[in-house]
């Protein structure tokens, strides 16, 4: 059954609609919580020397730039982590030149928190348009939500709601998200297998099968660095676009792993997912609404 949330059928965001300062605590229920980290590639002519200076006016720190994968800082010579943001190259786009002077790439966040750390993000994006850099149908933007605390029941809940409402957040995407090669769905006959690597997580193995890279939803990040993906979206500077976005992957992680005690919860099949994760107070109503003006708005 097609899942549908607009502003005649949710009654949910209605009711969600409240004071201000009910609003206040209910947005930062979403993000107060959680660690979260996006992935923005981009194209266009600036040099990432000069991406990387505008993005320092806005943070007030040093920015690294870096080769595809590389753990050194071309400017400072340092080993990169996940505390400062970073200009790279990317395996899938192609720039020219080399090192500081090469041109398109890929800009990685450090780990950020809550309303202050969505701040820092619209304040990158804001810097990054300022110096030219745009995207194109090759681009994509990634979403990493910290998930450290995650147990094999919130695992297995994640990803038996994810598979149950990954077409209707493709909706929301260009269709060639859906079809092209680094964000494709996931497939039917991975229910054996991904059992099969929760099982081995649970033992406490992290070398475990959980699923292929290029898919929407990826699970692999979970035995690095404690985060799972969303590779859904397609590449985007516009802030409209992604601050929602974030809050979705937050308030959906949240959804399902925050309780431990719902075990057997389930996305209803006749519900959109907006709805659901309004009806819970993990995803603010604007951001909902936003979401849902994306269907049929790209082919």
């Amino acid at each position: 059954m097609t899942r549908t949330f607009t502003a005649d059928l949710s009654k949910a965001a209605r009711r969600a609609h409240r004071t201000r300062q009910q609003e206040v605590l209910d947005r930062n229920r979403t993000l107060s919580k959680r660690t979260f980290g996006v992935e923005i590639e981009y194209v266009g002519d600036p040099i990432k020397l000069v991406v990387a200076e505008a993005i320092e006016q806005v943070v007030g720190e040093h920015v690294h730039v870096t080769g595809y994968h590389s753990p050194h800082c071309y400017r400072c010579n340092q080993v990169v982590g996940y505390d400062k943001w970073k200009v790279c190259n990317d395996g899938s786009l192609n720039g020219r030149g080399i090192e500081l002077h090469s041109t398109t790439g890929e800009v990685v966040s450090p780990v950020l928190k809550g309303e202050a750390g969505l701040d820092t993000l619209k304040k990158v994006l804001a810097a990054m348009r300022s110096v030219g850099c745009k995207t194109n149908t090759r681009c994509g933007l990634h979403v990493h939500i910290g998930v450290q605390d995650i147990t094999v029941n919130g695992l297995q809940r994640l990803a038996h709601n994810y598979e149950t409402v990954q077409s209707e957040i493709y909706s929301w995407m260009p269709s060639r998200r859906k079809v092209g090669t680094y964000s494709k769905p996931w497939l039917p006959s991975w229910s054996g297998s991904l059992a099969q690597g929760l099982k081995a997580f649970k033992e406490g193995q992290r070398n475990c099968s959980l699923g292929d890279k290029y898919r929407g939803l990826n699970l692999l990040p979970i035995m690095k660095i404690g985060t799972v993906e969303f590779r859904h979206h397609q590449g985007s500077v516009d802030t409209n676009l992604i601050a929602p976005w974030v809050r979705f992957c937050l308030g959906f992680v949240d959804s399902q792993v925050d309780d431990e005690r719902l075990v057997d919860r389930t996305i209803p099949e006749n519900q959109s997912v907006l709805t659901y994760l309004v009806e819970g107070k993990y995803l603010p109503p604007k951001s909902a609404e936003k979401i849902a003006e994306r269907v049929g708005r790209w082919i």
